[in-house]
């Protein structure tokens, strides 16, 4: 009798081990902390369909978490589950036992978003970098701090894609796309004017670009363009140095020290003929001269 029920009970504790101690979420856990992903993956998807637990706040946050690591593997997918994972947390913590700990992990997830607007941007992926540094304010203005200013970040960020849509362009051997490239460099830079309109950054890069381009169609000219043509591109360069001229003068009076924008509008003055401002303007140059 002793033995048979040494035996009963030992038979019991083993089933419990299996029932209990090797439930599907401990599973999901103990792969998790063992760095196993995929299986922790697999693991809790099937906890989320089973009835009771899946109404554990603390379920869907280790889903979230386990899901956040599977960025690499399974792309911006597995980052808008962990999101997902987390709005449900947050619904079914009722009591806020865990509002701090989901905040948390969801500001996490949230700045990744900014940190791919970084990384695109840098490797050239103008467009999908500023669709995801909206998606980082809105997902932020959302769920972390619906009043935050970003206007310094906002210019900031317009100002680092003005300048890549910019080298790209100059790198751009096709005509149209170079010009596709300045049209967008030029929007960016207006984008931070709507912040700032005495951005010295913004005012100066607009004047040059503008002012670059009159240049350029007076290089264009050969030898052997008729008057008439000469004529006309004369208009057309004196036109944009015109337009570049209000950039200058923002930026030269924000920083009248600079000498970049003092020789641009010893530039701009002589290439509008106007004699005295372009003297002015060159004898401020001999601040600089050693």
């Amino acid at each position: 009798m002793i033995r048979l029920r040494y035996i009963s009970t030992l038979c019991a504790l083993l089933l419990a081990v299996v029932f209990y101690g090797q439930s599907n979420v401990d599973l999901a856990y103990k792969n998790f902390k063992e760095k196993n992903y995929t299986e922790a993956k697999n693991y809790i998807d099937k906890v989320i369909q089973e009835e009771g637990i899946n109404q554990d706040p603390q379920v869907w946050q280790l889903r979230a978490l386990i899901y956040k690591k599977l960025i690499d593997d399974m792309g911006l997918a597995a980052r808008d589950t962990a999101m997902s994972s987390l709005d449900k947390a947050d619904q079914l913590d009722a009591k806020g036992d865990f509002k701090e700990k989901i905040a948390g992990y969801r500001k996490n997830i949230i700045i990744e978003y900014y940190n791919d607007a970084v990384v695109e941007l840098k490797t050239g992926k103008c467009e999908q970098s500023l669709k995801s540094y909206l998606y980082y304010k809105e997902l932020y203005l959302k769920h972390v701090e619906p009043n935050k200013d970003f206007k310094k970040q906002d210019i900031e960020y317009y100002l680092a894609l003005s300048s890549k849509y910019e080298n790209l362009a100059k790198a751009e051997q096709d005509e149209t796309k170079m010009k596709a490239y300045m049209e967008k460099a030029i929007e960016a830079l207006f984008q931070v004017l709507k912040l700032d309109e005495k951005n010295y950054d913004a005012n100066l890069r607009l004047g040059i670009i503008y002012y670059n381009s009159g240049v350029k169609l007076i290089l264009g000219l050969t030898p052997d363009v008729s008057i008439e043509d000469c004529i006309e591109t004369n208009k057309k360069s004196v036109s944009i140095f015109n337009i570049a001229l209000p950039y200058f003068l923002t930026a030269y009076e924000v920083n009248p020290n600079k000498k970049e924008i003092i020789e641009g509008l010893a530039g701009i003055y002589t290439n509008l003929n106007n004699k005295e401002k372009a003297k002015e303007f060159v004898e401020k140059l001999k601040q600089f001269e050693e």
